[in-house]
């Protein structure tokens, strides 16, 4: 039986946590900032309450790149646009394509047997530079990027798009992977797929979900055991 495997990219197979610490650090230093850690604090409060938002669909994505830096050049009393900002650092962030642990070897084996695409809620300039830059980019076959989707995990629509693109065989298992709950997992349910979280913090759920690793090695097995 055919199995496809839809896999999330930030905190799943990139690090983007070490790829947006690196490129808020160069922006702080684009914006002559020197209390970095503070200016970096206020951008995470913005950005994640502006992202929360983009799961709840009262916010678009193209809205969210300029509205962070409205919100926080307001905040810092900068004299910046935010259109220049976003730009900046949109374009320090694509170069980032740090690597989650084993997420190289583990694509490399899994897609000799398996189909292996990207869903991502990502910004799609940001997404499709960080994946073509980095070394896994020959394992993936397909990327499937809401931005340009018009629609974001978790609703079901967005999932709804990725199968009637990829016109699955009625046999064949589609897996979500990732370490998201709200998104990835919650996405997935909605949509009757198979899912398997990726939790390295050991987080607890109550979600019924067909497999939870909390280490990429382990992810292989797992999908066997579907």
């Amino acid at each position: 039986m055919k199995k496809t495997l839809l896999f999330d990219v930030d905190g799943t197979l990139l690090d983007f946590h070490a790829a947006e610490t690196c490129a808020l650090n160069q922006l702080m230093d684009y914006c002559d900032i020197t209390d970095k850690e503070n200016a970096i604090n206020i951008y995470h409060r913005i950005n994640s309450a502006l992202w929360k938002r983009i799961e709840e669909g009262t916010i678009t994505q193209s809205r969210l790149k300029i509205q962070r830096f409205e919100e926080f050049i307001d905040e810092m009393k900068l004299n910046f646009e935010p259109e220049t900002l976003a730009q900046v650092f949109m374009d320090y962030l694509a170069k980032g394509t740090q690597l989650m642990d084993y997420a190289y070897e583990t694509l490399e084996n899994l897609s000799q047997k398996h189909d292996c695409h990207i869903v991502t809620n990502g910004i799609t300039y940001i997404q499709k530079n960080r994946i073509s830059y980095s070394s896994i980019q020959p394992f993936i076959k397909e990327l499937f990027i809401s931005e340009e989707m018009g629609v974001s995990k978790p609703d079901p629509k967005y999932f709804d798009i990725v199968k009637q693109k990829l016109n699955p065989d009625p046999d064949e298992i589609l897996i979500v992977i990732g370490d998201s709950l709200s998104s990835d997992m919650q996405g997935a349910l909605s949509s009757n797929l198979k899912c398997i979280w990726y939790n390295p913090k050991h987080q607890k759920t109550e979600l019924k979900l067909d497999g939870i690793i909390s280490d990429l090695r382990e992810l292989e097995k797992t999908i066997e055991q579907i």
